[in-house]
């Protein structure tokens, strides 16, 4: 790429933006980083002033956590895993294990040789020979009649075996291996029967009854992602509490970097065009179920920020909004929708010939929201952004 010209040695991020419209300004990209385009492009950005913020890149919601941060620094160093974390699985083994959250932690730290057992010991083997039984016994059965019949019994054993020897260390109280056992089945038995007393709070949003008004529209999403071409197809469709269809819309956009892009893409439209339509009591219903999750917990997806922000910011001029997962069985008709969209704005960028002022318009023409004003609105955003940049 080489070093900058020194009339552009003092360009940011922001000079390469149509701040009127909200755009890449296209002649500036072509100009300065024309190898890059395209990925600059695919970055989205808000329509809706969403502020800068620090991502970090090595995770998907792009929050830095401790976790991350020691992952990425073993990269970088090139360390090899220790041979004993290959036959860990985490999930499952540990973090996933019906046992007390203190054993969870107390097992990781054994298995990471984080466990302060002082060097003398360390040097006669002893972690080493704690650290194997959890791997080689950790799917041993716990035979009638201890009475423990869900989870295993061997994160209590090892617990129990710790406390006494920290008691015969600290308190000169000696325990049994009997009385130790004992001790383990009893704190197991308690645990798991206080578990039994606390009433299942189901969460998941697509399975959950809401009760809706009785004036609430219905809208399905769906987006339709091409990896090829990089572009996002929407289709979206409103229907009434008696599922009689009001309205639907389609659109297409270039420069789409991922399926859950275009999907957040669709959401956005059916908002804009629901707002046109007077909907302010709304339950948007899509397949894309880390969107979902994203928009209902406050998730944050880094790769659609701008759009998460967009969305979030066009549902608060709703009286009502919910968003719910749903099957793709479910979802056929907007799929249908966006697929359509996808393959109609293809043709229309590849045409031969096609200009910067003719290529806008005829993104603008299959963006449509099923509104003529708002389709108008977008031709003339596209026409005053060609003009801004000739």
């Amino acid at each position: 790429m080489g070093p900058p010209n020194l009339n552009e040695k003092d360009l940011t991020v922001a000079s390469l933006v149509n701040h009127d419209t909200m755009t890449w300004n296209s002649t500036k990209i072509n100009k300065i980083l024309p190898l890059y385009e395209t990925t600059i492009k695919c970055f989205r950005l808000s329509k809706h002033g969403a502020q800068d913020c620090h991502i970090w890149l090595p995770t998907k919601s792009g929050i830095c956590t401790a976790k991350t941060g020691y992952h990425v620094a073993r990269a970088l160093q090139n360390l090899p895993e220790e041979h004993n974390q290959a036959q860990v699985n985490w999930m499952a083994d540990i973090w996933n294990g019906r046992f007390s959250p203190k054993l969870k932690v107390f097992l990781w730290k054994i298995i990471q040789k984080a466990i302060p057992i002082g060097e003398n010991l360390l040097h006669k083997g002893l972690l080493e020979n704690f650290l194997a039984n959890p791997l080689q016994l950790k799917s041993i059965a716990v035979p009638p009649p201890t009475g423990i019949c869900s989870g295993p019994i061997f994160p209590w054993v090892c617990w129990a075996i710790w406390t006494a020897r920290n008691h015969l260390l600290f308190e000169d109280r000696g325990f049994s291996p009997d009385e130790a056992i004992l001790k383990a089945l009893l704190a197991a038995k308690e645990w798991q029967q206080a578990q039994q007393l606390e009433t299942p709070n189901p969460r998941n949003g697509s399975h959950q009854t809401r009760v809706m008004h009785a004036d609430t529209i219905t809208c399905h999403t769906d987006g339709a992602w091409n990896p090829e071409t990089k572009i996002a197809g929407a289709g979206w469709i409103f229907h009434n509490q008696a599922d009689d269809r009001l309205d639907s819309g389609q659109g297409a956009e270039p420069f789409a970097n991922s399926a859950i892009m275009a999907e957040a893409i669709a959401i956005r439209s059916a908002l804009l065009q629901a707002i046109d339509k007077d909907y302010l009591k709304i339950c948007i219903k899509s397949d894309a179920q880390d969107l979902v999750r994203a928009l209902t917990s406050q998730e944050q997806v880094k790769e659609i920020y701008g759009l998460l922000f967009d969305i979030k910011t066009l549902a608060s001029f709703f009286t009502a909004i919910s968003f719910v997962f749903i099957p793709r069985s479910a979802n056929f008709e907007a799929d249908a929708l966006a697929k359509l969209a996808s393959r109609d704005l293809a043709p229309r960028l590849n045409k031969p010939g096609l200009t910067g002022l003719t290529a806008a318009v005829a993104v603008a023409g299959v963006c449509g929201c099923g509104s003529l004003r708002k389709r108008e609105f977008a031709i003339k955003s596209c026409l005053y952004d060609w003009y801004s940049n000739s």
